[in-house]
């Protein structure tokens, strides 16, 4: 059952592939979340503006609603995809905030980045945040 593992690797991707890992992986991640996130801020607020947005059927629509921008994007990335499955959770349970749970969601991450950077281990930064969202709770149940 092969458990020779002299013999020749076995090449399961091209050979022009990059293999990322350990915290440059992470930071691609929150970068692409963050752009994500950057996509809505100009339509955040009562002055906010709105979006152009062109469809794959050749029809174009306007509007500042984070929910429909979303809904409109064609995401590959994965962390782009964890951003649009957390609108539509936003959108669904509350029918509103999707760019405000858009944007808290990229000042976290550019957070976290800067403490992953000055060697802050990521479960730590895991506990910070569940420690900040029983505070929070704690604070509007009051």
């Amino acid at each position: 059952m092969g458990g020779d593992s002299d013999g020749p690797k076995v090449a399961i991707t091209p050979q022009s592939t990059k293999v990322t890992s350990g915290t440059e992986v992470q930071e691609k991640l929150i970068v692409a979340a963050r752009v994500f996130s950057d996509l809505l801020k100009p339509t955040f607020g009562p002055r906010g503006l709105d979006k152009m947005l062109y469809k794959t059927d050749g029809t174009t629509a306007v509007t500042n609603d984070g929910a429909k921008i979303v809904a409109e994007l064609l995401v590959r990335h994965p962390a782009a995809k964890m951003m649009v499955s957390m609108a539509e959770s936003q959108e669904e349970d509350c029918g509103d905030g999707v760019t405000t749970t858009m944007l808290l969601c990229g000042s976290l991450l550019i957070e976290a980045n800067n403490l992953f950077r000055k060697g802050l281990h990521p479960l730590t930064l895991v506990d910070g945040y569940q420690s900040s969202l029983q505070t929070a709770r704690l604070q509007i149940e009051s």
